[in-house]
């Protein structure tokens, strides 16, 4: 006997692996975006602050030991440099990271809600983060 058994998944199966897959996939987007460079004016002007994870550690350190310190941070002009700042605006600044972070798992948060309406392959493809 060479029948083969096939099995076909029920559209609830489909609908939760679709909701899966398209988790997973704004959960990465919502990762990569915690970590795209904060824009702050902290200084005065505008300069650009990396906020990977070992950067927002190190930021927190200073706050913590209430000191004022270099902090890396790029100008208008592209000049990367360790600049001088108070520990007022080092707090200013975690703050202003924060405010990104915070946004980054609000919009999280909206897809979640979103994934977990959604009822067929069209409302997946309209769940995008942007």
């Amino acid at each position: 006997d060479n029948a083969q058994l096939i099995t076909m998944k029920s559209s609830v199966e489909l609908l939760n692996e679709n909701k899966e897959s398209k988790l997973i996939e704004i959960e990465a987007a919502r990762n990569l975006a915690i970590e795209t460079p904060v824009v702050s004016s902290v200084l005065g002007t505008e300069h650009t602050y990396q906020t990977k994870a070992s950067n927002r550690q190190f930021l927190n350190d200073l706050i913590t030991l209430g000191i004022d310190s270099k902090f890396t941070c790029v100008d208008m002009e592209g000049n990367k440099a360790r600049v001088p700042h108070t520990n007022a605006q080092l707090l200013v600044l975690a703050e202003d990271m924060q405010n990104s972070i915070t946004q980054c798992f609000e919009q999280f948060e909206m897809l979640v809600a979103q994934i977990d309406s959604a009822t067929d392959q069209t409302d997946f493809n309209m769940i995008q983060w942007s």
